[in-house]
């Protein structure tokens, strides 16, 4: 599904790019505070990591929305390779914490970033968390330790065989995008206002289709 959005390309770069593109603005700024404002202002405020068989040309779709409705920097990162063991092939299943301590390496190699990035995981396969009693979860937000401001969601139970499908996926997923952010980025907590995108606990995709947009 997260391949029939619109069919804008957005370029992105890797790791690596974005490591030169700093220092070579460090430098010209002369290592300056000036400089280090400029610096600090051009870092991504959101990491997005794409796994797997998700469309990195659909995500770049996905973040320029994002940065359009909330005014933040959201940077797509290269597609990354799901880690050895992170599926359970019992329950045919990944686990969800072992796609967070993936992500958890990516963020530790990236030399420059704000101290309140938020980074956000995504993938098209079914998932389960080990630290809850659960048949599966859309997303998972980590807020202690070492995986604190990383969100990992899956794509996979998003889906719907209504008439208006595609509509109702593009909200569900932006409604998770967006929540993570408020979770990971602002510091946000759950509510029990339906029309706020905070609105928790999630138990079912009705009430995913039921919450607000905004926070």
């Amino acid at each position: 599904m997260i391949e029939k959005t619109k069919r804008r390309f957005f370029a992105g770069h890797d790791i690596v790019d974005v490591k030169k593109a700093i220092l070579a603005i460090s430098l010209l700024a002369g290592f300056g505070l000036a400089g280090s404002l400029v610096v600090f202002c051009l870092l991504p405020d959101v990491y997005i990591v794409p796994f797997g068989d998700v469309s990195v040309d659909a995500v770049h779709i996905w973040s320029e929305f994002l940065g359009d409705d909330l005014d933040v920097r959201v940077k797509v990162l290269n597609t990354a390779s799901f880690p050895p063991a992170s599926f359970n092939f019992a329950r045919r299943q990944f686990v969800t914490e072992k796609i967070a301590d993936a992500v958890a390496q990516i963020r530790r190699e990236i030399l420059f970033k704000k101290p309140r990035t938020a980074f956000i995981g995504l993938l098209n396969h079914d998932m389960y968390p080990t630290t809850h009693d659960w048949r599966y979860c859309y997303a998972l937000n980590f807020l202690e330790g070492e995986r604190n401001r990383i969100t990992v969601i899956s794509t996979k139970r998003l889906t719907s065989t209504a008439d208006d499908a595609e509509q109702v996926f593009t909200a569900r997923l932006y409604k998770l995008l967006k929540r993570a952010i408020g979770f990971q980025l602002y510091g946000c907590g759950t509510t029990t206002n339906v029309d706020s995108v905070l609105y928790g606990p999630l138990l079912s995709v009705d009430d995913l289709d039921r919450m607000g947009m905004k926070y």
